[in-house]
């Protein structure tokens, strides 16, 4: 059975076996394939390979709000309902980020209209800032036109950076709290965000996922 809880190595794994032919295969032909060869694979996996052959063929990802919404979700284990209004939370929206930046250019540069997007996200769940590793840059100015406070915002960076760096303790104030948010995010794109269908429940993900 062919498992993409590693979506990496599951991509590698068709790169060795007919390096770029794969890409050029249309869905039905790479299911096909995976089934003779590998005795088959569940619809969310091959969501998740097809979503990556898109990303590394084209730049919807990087430009559309949709594709970006979709495609995060997917790398999520997230069937899409958009009769339920579910979005991915900021930690989901990291995680993703960081598998696309892994198959394709990690230079690559959202437009506006998902920057905005990313960013109603984060303004959802209260976070003032952002730290550069997590790869939106241009989010960050939408946080600003919201949270006004420059000193707060310099006040959690400078802490985060400080927790990151020497594994200081944190205390209950306004500053250590939004660290601590943050803290969460890196520990949930660390274990490779919420398992895969095909692994028992990891319930340290799912909360760290909300």
């Amino acid at each position: 059975m062919f498992d993409t809880t590693d979506l990496t190595k599951s991509v590698g794994r068709l790169y060795t076996a007919y390096s770029d032919e794969w890409l050029e295969w249309l869905p039905e032909t790479i299911r096909v394939v995976i089934n003779n060869r590998w005795g088959g694979i569940d619809d969310i996996d091959m969501e998740r390979i097809l979503a990556t052959r898109n990303i590394i063929i084209y730049e919807y990802f990087w430009h559309d709000v949709d594709i970006f919404e979709a495609t995060i979700m997917c790398f999520n284990w997230i069937e899409i309902d958009h009769r339920l209004g579910i979005h991915p939370s900021p930690g989901q929206v990291v995680y993703g980020i960081d598998l696309a930046r892994k198959v394709k250019n990690p230079e690559c540069e959202f437009s506006e209209d998902v920057n905005q997007y990313i960013a109603s996200i984060f303004i959802d769940k209260c976070y003032v800032y952002i730290p550069p590793a997590y790869g939106i840059p241009g989010v960050q100015k939408y946080l600003d036109k919201y949270y006004k406070d420059v000193e707060l915002k310099k006040a959690i960076r400078m802490k985060y950076e400080l927790r990151v760096r020497d594994d200081i303790s944190l205390e209950e104030n306004l500053v250590d709290a939004q660290v601590a948010k943050l803290l969460a995010i890196n520990k949930f794109v660390e274990i490779g965000g919420i398992e895969s269908p095909h692994s028992k429940e990891n319930i340290l993900a799912k909360v760290i996922m909300e």
